[in-house]
C-alpha cells in the first residue's frame, strides 16, 4: 500500500473501514443533478473537494473528504466548515500530479474497492471532464469496474465484458474505441446491430445507436471501448465478464 493510502488509514477509523464493502462512490463539484443520485449506505463515500457541498445540501455526510478544496471555495464553503462536522479530511496541495478525483479513487483502490460510482465529475471545464473519462481508463487497467455519472447520462469503459440492458431501457447509447483498435464489437437488440466488428478511434462508427423495446446485449472483445448510455433509475443493465 503507497503512502497516501496508509496516511488515510490513520485518519479514517477501523470501525468506518469495516463499515464499507466493495464499492466507492465519489461525489466531485461537477454537474450534479440531486435527483438521480443514490448509493448504498454501507458503501465508502468520499467528498471530493467541492462535492462536499452537495452532499452537505442532502443531508448525507461522506466517510472521508478529500481534495485541494478550490473549488470548495468557489461554493462559498471552506475545509474549516468540513472539520466542524468532525469528517476525517486529507487535503492534497494545489500543484500536484494528480486530479483530485484520481487521488481519490486511488484510496479506493487500495481499500480494496472494485467498483466505482463519481458523480459530480463531468460538466464545467471540458479538460477535467476528459481527466476523469482517462480515470475510467485508468479503473480498468486495475480490473475495475468504474462509472461516470453526468446529468441523464452514465460512462463506462468496457474491455472484454458484455453489458445487457432489460426491455425498459429507453434512449440512444454511444460506444467509442478508447485504444487504436477495438475488435470483437457485438451489439443485439438495438436499432444498429453489429457482428464481430471493428471500431477505431479515428472513426466514430458507434455514434447515437438506439434501445428498440428488446433486450439488448453490448459486447466488447479485445480493446476497450467507451460506453455512453441513458441514465436508467434501479439500473436496467447487467455486467458480465467474457472469458
Amino acid at each position: 500500500m503507497g503512502e497516501f493510502g496508509k496516511s488515510l488509514k490513520k485518519l479514517v477509523s477501523k470501525k468506518e473501514l469495516q463499515r464499507t464493502m466493495e464499492e466507492c462512490y465519489l461525489v466531485g463539484a461537477g454537474e450534479f443533478q440531486k435527483d438521480f443520485f443514490s448509493y448504498k449506505e454501507r458503501e465508502l463515500l468520499i467528498a471530493v473537494d467541492g462535492g462536499y457541498a452537495y452532499l452537505k445540501e442532502l443531508g448525507i455526510k461522506p466517510h472521508i473528504a478529500i481534495g485541494d478544496f478550490d473549488s470548495l471555495k468557489e461554493m462559498g464553503m471552506s475545509e474549516k466548515e468540513i472539520e466542524k462536522e468532525g469528517l476525517t479530511v486529507k487535503r492534497l496541495p494545489c500543484e500536484k500530479d494528480e486530479t483530485d478525483v484520481f487521488s481519490a479513487l486511488s484510496y479506493g483502490l487500495e481499500l480494496g474497492k472494485r467498483e466505482f460510482h463519481i458523480y459530480g465529475g463531468l460538466g464545467g471545464r471540458l479538460d477535467h471532464s476528459m481527466a476523469n473519462i482517462q480515470c475510467l481508463n485508468y479503473l480498468k487497467s486495475q480490473d475495475a469496474f468504474g462509472y461516470l455519472y453526468g446529468i441523464k447520462t452514465i460512462l463506462t469503459v468496457v474491455e472484454e465484458e458484455s453489458l445487457s440492458f432489460r426491455r425498459e431501457a429507453k434512449g440512444f447509447f454511444s460506444l467509442f474505441a478508447m485504444d487504436e483498435k477495438v475488435q470483437g464489437i457485438t451489439l443485439e437488440g438495438v436499432k444498429y446491430p453489429l457482428s464481430n466488428a471493428v471500431l477505431t478511434n479515428e472513426y466514430p462508427l458507434g455514434v447515437s445507436n438506439e434501445f428498440i423495446g428488446e433486450r439488448a446485449v453490448i459486447t466488447v472483445g479485445k480493446g476497450r471501448a467507451l460506453l455512453i448510455f441513458p441514465y436508467m433509475e434501479g439500473g436496467f443493465w447487467i455486467r458480465r465478464k467474457d472469458g
